[in-house]
């Protein structure tokens, strides 16, 4: 039974939870949202993913993690007039990466008796050696298909099979998809001045944030902290809790359910030492002020522009020259 102060937060729009301001739930409409005061929070329930990627007013996570590259590159993503193309070199690049990830995030959200309903594995004729053929005749058949049905070759299915058995075989993970409410939920706010979007995978009926992973480590418990380093997830967290204290959400950390797709096939739960995760929030905080004053000054040229300089070497390289 859930608790009564996590049932009103979850369920009940416009009451506070564990946040000072008010959260308001709806269900996705394609109305535009008026910019948020400090502290506030909108709730979005069934906002379809291209809406929410489209959103042009309120900053994500990835977006705000290139400026730890470049600033020129926040312009380009988010800030720059929509007649000037997009920069889709990193989505190109991530695509094949991400295939298991869609497919693992898919099955997840559904859930493991409606991913066997309406999972079909497409016959060899319809099918490549890493995924579905893109010939015309397979496109035909599966539009001949009902609506819901999921058309998968057989690779993919094996691997959503070893998926489950694995998440079977670890109880945490099992208990944890057993207690989520909610999943894809899209949270609007305003951060340090900011206008901010964040979107859980799930969340559980403690109000905590649930996030699902792939990964290519055989063993996520001993490796995954590489991929919290290349792909900026502490700082993906830092903004994730401030969405759920605006949304009356859980404080506690978020927790990663991430599944090896090599090796083992391994699923662990895990969460951030509190250290990583105090560093996330430092850098996030540093990221959106030095954005915010950016946009302010028209200014997104790289630190260095207008005049020459010494190229920057770490530390421990210029050590070893002796």
């Amino acid at each position: 039974t859930l608790p009564q102060e996590a049932a009103t937060r979850l369920h009940k729009p416009g009451v506070a939870g564990s946040s000072p301001a008010a959260a308001t739930h709806s269900e996705s409409t394609p109305n535009p949202i008026p910019p948020l005061e400090e502290g506030q929070a909108e709730v979005r329930h069934g906002e379809p993913i291209r809406e929410y990627h489209a959103d042009r007013t309120y900053l994500n996570a990835s977006t705000i993690s290139l400026g730890t590259q470049c600033m020129s590159l926040v312009y380009r993503k988010f800030f720059a007039p929509e007649d000037e193309p997009a920069d889709s070199s990193e989505d190109e690049a991530k695509s094949t990466a991400l295939a298991n990830g869609d497919l693992a995030h898919r099955s997840l959200e559904m859930g493991r008796a409606r991913t066997e309903e309406v999972l079909l594995v497409a016959p060899p004729e319809h099918s490549t050696q890493t995924g579905l053929s893109t010939k015309k005749a397979t496109k035909e058949w599966i539009d001949s298909l009902g609506p819901d049905t999921w058309v998968v070759s057989q690779k993919q299915a094996d691997f959503l099979g070893a998926m489950w058995q694995s998440i079977d075989a670890n109880p945490a993970v099992a208990g944890l998809i057993e207690q989520v409410v909610h999943s894809e939920v899209s949270i609007r706010f305003r951060y340090l001045k900011t206008l901010c979007r964040v979107r859980p995978d799930a969340i559980l009926d403690t109000g905590r944030l649930l996030d699902w992973k792939t990964t290519r480590h055989v063993n996520p418990l001993k490796h995954f902290w590489k991929s919290v380093l290349d792909f900026n997830y502490h700082i993906s967290h830092a903004l994730y809790m401030q969405g759920a204290e605006a949304a009356g959400f859980s404080s506690q950390p978020m927790v990663y359910v991430a599944i090896s797709t090599s090796g083992s096939g391994a699923v662990q739960a895990m969460t951030l030492p509190q250290k990583v995760i105090d560093h996330g929030k430092r850098t996030l905080d540093r990221l959106l002020l030095e954005i915010n004053a950016r946009e302010l000054l028209g200014d997104w040229e790289p630190v260095g522009y207008g005049s020459v300089n010494e190229i920057e070497f770490p530390s421990y390289a210029i050590k070893e020259m002796g």
